[in-house]
């Protein structure tokens, strides 16, 4: 690097960021921004996030990677993933001091837990208007950390002739908490120009996200934090600030619904505008409201193992559903919801029941339809399927709601109505293939089989949620595995339980009945048993119902089985079971299902 370089992060731009350097609080907040991976994720953070200059000029901000583990993170580098007129170098820094250390360009390892700072550099070589550069924090053995727009991207420009360049840092731990839905709270942002003089607005907006309330700004004096340019709060405040000018901000805000704890996607960005109205500097932080303690409402929950078996009498149908198409769904649809005239019985269900939360078991991925021969795929959903078309699970449940999938599990997925809440884990997606938490225990067949979702309620507050497919069978390594799933209910999944939430419902198909199988012949239900029910924080919901009633012959253990649960230690209710319980049809009249659904209207205790 150039030995002229460093010397572009001046004295005001030390004393504004210095402490954000050394991340103690930040890197908290930035850990629990960004949902981690088995492969460890990476987390990373720019300051300041805006910089404006001439061409050849060199502009530079300051980078943290923080690895999150396990494990030392190998061969951790940055680049940008924006193509600009522009030269880049990386180079680490000591973040007590901000001094050089290290080679230019140079890849470096971070230890399990470790910060890495960080100096980044572009020289233009032309001019380009404001761009949002993203950027590949990225090391060897580790994903590459979550691009978040205003945390860990830079808003660069350049020109031909020299304009104001506004470093911004807001206060406080980088979340605004408004202490209720229609509460108030207040922001302090510190600027110094380190470009040239120029008239500079202040104004606050939510980006492209639309939240609830209001926003109003003043500069302030710097010794008592009173409002002098406006004296009375209002959508913008214009100054004029030449080279190593510094002024400082109030933002006022007012709450007018709530708003959920997601840093990646709801935010209050400060822009700092020229005379030309192009942005010369910004700064970020993330909103939410203290609204956690709030009961959610009464709710409508169910679980639905859709699935079939060849072993079932479907001669009997009616719809075409025969042995052959029992062959070709055991062979080619893992027996899952597949049989068109099935998906629009289901389809028809949910629409007349709307309910609020669903988790499916043996649901059907379309996204396999290729690989299908065309013989198997009449009267199949694969027949007329193509990949731009919604899955089974989207059709079944339409537009209303969004989905998020079992990590490496495509058939295990849970939804939620977007009138009653959003998958945190999600975002702002539809359809999240492996949306959900969850983890594989070894030898308990593919994939996560238990998997979590945190719910963000749009009547404010959180559940978490919790879809559980259990192991099937009656060999010792089948119940080994339901033992394990359980621990990963209650235990251990991801480092913590899968129902870790401060209200959970856990729902699913358990593979195995408490109240009619005795611990002593499965110890899955002695497991279960340990958790649920009598003294212990987690109660059933749902009771004894059967979910289950084969008439196979040689079937391992009696039917009629309940099986498929509703499991909380927040919630209670009454369940009933289509097809089983009094004055409820079953979803398909004909043979088709092996599973009948569990649906419980449930509500805080």
């Amino acid at each position: 690097m150039p030995e002229h370089r460093p010397a572009i992060a001046s004295r005001y731009l030390r004393q504004l960021i210095h402490r954000i350097l050394l991340f103690a609080g930040a890197c908290a907040l930035l850990t629990s921004m960004i949902p981690q991976t088995a492969f460890g994720a990476l987390v990373s953070s720019i300051l300041p996030v805006s910089r404006s200059g001439q061409v050849g000029d060199t502009l530079t901000a300051f980078a943290n990677i923080i690895n999150t583990g396990p494990g030392t993170a190998t061969g951790c580098s940055i680049s940008p993933l924006t193509m600009l007129p522009a030269t880049f170098l990386y180079q680490t820094t000591d973040p007590a001091t901000n001094a050089l250390t290290g080679t230019p360009d140079a890849p470096i390892d971070i230890e399990e837990g470790a910060i890495q700072s960080f100096i980044i550099a572009f020289t233009p070589s032309a001019p380009f208007a404001p761009t949002d550069v993203e950027f590949s924090f990225d090391c060897t053995n580790r994903n590459p950390a979550t691009t978040i727009s205003g945390v860990n991207t830079l808003l660069l420009s350049a020109t031909s002739t020299p304009v104001p360049d506004i470093i911004a840092i807001a206060s406080g731990d980088g979340v605004v908490d408004i202490p209720a839905e229609t509460g108030s709270a207040a922001l302090a942002v510190a600027t110094v120009n380190v470009g040239t003089t120029g008239s500079i607005t202040a104004s606050a907006d939510t980006g492209s996200v639309e939240l609830p309330g209001t926003f109003a700004l003043c500069e302030t004096d710097p010794s008592t934090a009173a409002c002098i340019n406006p004296t009375t709060p209002a959508n913008s405040a214009t100054t004029t600030m030449g080279p190593g000018d510094t002024a400082t901000f109030s933002v006022f805000l007012t709450g007018s619904g709530p708003i959920a704890f997601d840093p990646a996607k709801n935010r209050l960005f400060l822009r700092f505008t020229d005379a030309a109205q192009v942005v010369r500097g910004a700064t970020s932080v993330a909103l939410t409201s203290s609204v956690e303690d709030n009961p959610p409402p009464r709710f409508v929950v169910v679980t639905f193992n859709t699935g079939t078996t060849e072993e079932l009498n479907h001669n009997s149908d009616g719809d075409d559903y025969g042995e052959e198409q029992a062959r070709y769904s055991n062979d080619y649809y893992g027996n899952g919801l597949a049989w068109v005239p099935a998906v629009e019985a289901v389809t028809e269900w949910i629409a007349t029941l709307k309910p609020d939360v669903v988790v499916f078991q043996e649901i059907f991925y379309s996204g396999e339809c290729p690989g299908i021969p065309f013989e198997a795929q009449i009267g199949f959903v694969c027949e007329t399927w193509s990949p731009d078309d919604p899955t089974v699970v989207q059709v079944v449940l339409g537009s209303d709601y969004q989905v998020a999938c079992h990590p490496g599990n495509s058939d295990k997925c849970l939804a939620v109505k977007k009138s009653f809440g959003s998958i945190r884990q999600c975002e702002d997606e539809d359809f999240c293939l492996e949306g959900l938490d969850g983890e594989i225990i070894q030898d308990c067949q593919s994939g996560a089989r238990v998997a979590r979702a945190t719910i963000d309620l749009v009547s404010g507050g959180e559940i978490t949620a919790v879809n559980v497919h259990g192991t099937s069978g009656t060999s010792g390594n089948d119940i080994d595995c339901r033992v394990q799933q359980v621990e990963q209910v209650f235990v251990n999944m991801d480092g913590e339980p899968g129902a870790n939430g401060a209200r959970n419902v856990v729902m699913g198909d358990l593979n195995t009945d408490p109240e009619r199988i005795p611990g002593s012949l499965d110890d899955s239900v002695a497991a279960w048993n340990d958790y649920v029910g009598g003294n212990q924080p987690f109660q059933w919901v749902s009771d004894d119902t059967p979910t289950v009633i084969l008439d196979i012959p040689n079937l391992s253990v009696s039917s009629p089985l309940a099986i498929d649960h509703v499991i909380s230690d927040t919630f209670t209710g009454s369940c009933y079971v289509p097809g089983s319980s009094d004055g409820y049809p079953a979803v398909f009249s004909n043979v088709y299902f092996d599973h009948r659904p569990q649906v419980c209207d449930i509500g805080d205790l």
